[in-house]
């Protein structure tokens, strides 16, 4: 497994989701997501970050397993 590829595994496995190809966030500082319109998420620190369309369906799969911490 290529370098890069290998990397985006581990972060898949520590809680880290592509949601654009410009965006890699951590499910852990999520703070909203709106799943009527599944345009945009918030993060705790308030940037809005866009989901793309390709993303949406594996984003939110990922999201309903997600175990929440107290983070």
């Amino acid at each position: 497994m290529p370098g890069r590829l290998k990397r985006m595994k581990e972060l898949a496995d520590l809680d880290f989701v592509r949601v654009h190809k410009s965006h890699l966030i951590n499910l852990n500082y999520l703070l909203s997501y709106d799943r009527e319109n599944a345009t945009f998420l918030k993060l705790k620190d308030q940037k809005q970050v866009l989901i793309s369309r390709r993303k949406r369906k594996s984003f939110q799969e990922r999201l309903n397993n997600f175990e929440w911490s107290n983070n």
